[in-house]
């Protein structure tokens, strides 16, 4: 009897994969991307706001995802699961500037913002804003896109600043 209750069930799970069942049908593959990262260049400005834009062509995504068993046409999801924006240069701290916006934008996408800090704090040097929960995966998918860093300036900069965000996402495969 246990011969036969092998057999059938041997059977039935070799005629799954006969059909045509593709391994990544049946499990989803999740992992957690290296940091991600832009650079950001602020010039002499005075106080307001102030906008730079950064398009990113390559990026380790794509093969990221090929060493964790996948392909850019297997994904699901993208989302972010940390966000930081650093100081890198050209000044001492973030005190020039009050608030930070984040937007991500593509070809045939629209315009979607992803991370926001309202109320930066004096004296740092990095801060990790609130960011969207949404599945950035059209975005991410794509050969290019662009982020833009919109900036608030509460004083007046005299030198360039040099600002770095940098991100982790999450994939489903």
């Amino acid at each position: 009897m246990k011969n036969v209750l092998r057999t059938s069930l041997s059977a039935l799970v070799l005629m799954m994969f006969m059909n045509s069942c593709d391994i990544l049908d049946l499990v989803d593959i999740n992992f957690t991307t290296d940091a991600q990262s832009a650079e950001f260049v602020i010039e002499p400005a005075v106080s307001g706001t102030h906008c730079e834009e950064v398009e990113i062509i390559l990026t380790d995504i794509k093969k990221q995802i090929e060493d964790n068993g996948g392909s850019i046409d297997n994904l699901k999801t993208v989302t972010i699961s940390d966000l930081a924006i650093s100081l890198v240069s050209g000044a001492s701290n973030l005190d020039a500037f009050e608030s930070f916006e984040l937007k991500i934008k593509a070809d045939d996408l629209d315009e979607k913002k992803i991370a926001w800090k309202d109320a930066v704090p004096t004296g740092v040097t990095s801060v990790d804003p609130e960011y969207t929960s949404d599945n950035l995966k059209d975005y991410i998918g794509k050969d290019s896109y662009t982020i833009t860093l919109t900036g608030v300036l509460r004083s007046d900069v005299t030198a360039d600043i040099t600002l770095e965000v940098t991100a982790h996402y999450d994939v489903t495969l």
